[in-house]
């Protein structure tokens, strides 16, 4: 009986341990990332830098791609301990959430915009290094800083 009792013990414990995780496990750290890019202050890039020479569009669109990589970073360690979870399960032959994982990290890019942001990554990741950049910031802080700006 003592054998069966450690038996069942086990599978609940190693059942709970293999449960499948959830995307909601990000939301908080999201959350939390999203309010410090609200308070984070607007910092443009100078007046004289490559930035300024871009159309209204490109500009739109390396704002939301730097937001996208600040995310990133942002919540880049709880989205590697999902990975790790993910990897085990599809591993196991259960690929769901490791698709659904992938899919949430997919950039809102559309595919030109894409293209544009490869053939610019140079540029890009210098952008990317400016201190008010690096951390996720407010993109409708920085489009309404740029309007005002003209």
């Amino acid at each position: 009986m003592r054998c069966i009792a450690n038996a069942a013990f086990l599978l609940l414990f190693t059942g709970c341990a293999y449960a499948e995780p959830s995307l909601h496990e990000l939301d908080s750290i999201y959350q939390q990332c999203r309010e410090r890019g609200k308070d984070s202050p607007v910092a443009l890039p100078s007046e004289n830098d490559w930035f300024w020479t871009l159309n209204d569009d490109d500009k739109a669109t390396t704002l939301v791609y730097l937001n996208e990589q600040a995310m990133n970073r942002c919540t880049g360690s709880e989205v590697d301990k999902l990975a790790i979870k993910a990897f085990h399960l599809a591993v196991e032959g259960e690929r769901g959430f490791l698709d659904r994982l992938i899919a949430a990290r997919t950039t809102t890019l559309k595919p030109l915009q894409q293209q544009w942001v490869a053939s610019h990554r140079d540029e890009l990741n210098r952008l990317g290094e400016l201190p008010g950049l690096q951390a996720p910031f407010s993109l409708s802080q920085y489009f309404k800083a740029i309007s005002e700006k003209k």
